[in-house]
């Protein structure tokens, strides 16, 4: 992890995702969204963000692919470790069934 950005896999290649836990939810393009098979992130295109003077804008464009909100950092029970700059997360590839 540099800073809130880090590298995610998606379809075998690593991409740079935001990490902001200021952020409700989490959002990702539509250039990687169609390689998952759980619709787990909103479209980036579709949401409606409220912004810190209470007003609602449409995002206009994407500078990161992938940003990690509350909704996933809860989901997966992460751990931001400042000092060490890393984060970390619980085993959110685990099998469920098994």
């Amino acid at each position: 992890m540099t800073g809130n950005q880090l590298d995610v896999i998606i379809d075998k290649k690593p991409i740079r995702a935001l990490v902001d836990s200021g952020a409700s939810f989490s959002v990702i393009s539509d250039k990687y969204r169609r390689f998952l098979k759980k619709v787990l992130f909103a479209d980036a295109k579709s949401v409606m963000l409220k912004v810190a003077d209470g007003n609602f804008v449409r995002p206009i464009g994407n500078v990161h692919d992938v940003i990690l909100g509350w909704d996933f950092l809860e989901a997966s029970q992460a751990v931001i470790d400042c000092g060490q700059n890393e984060l970390v997360l619980e085993d959110i590839c685990r099998d469920s069934s098994a």
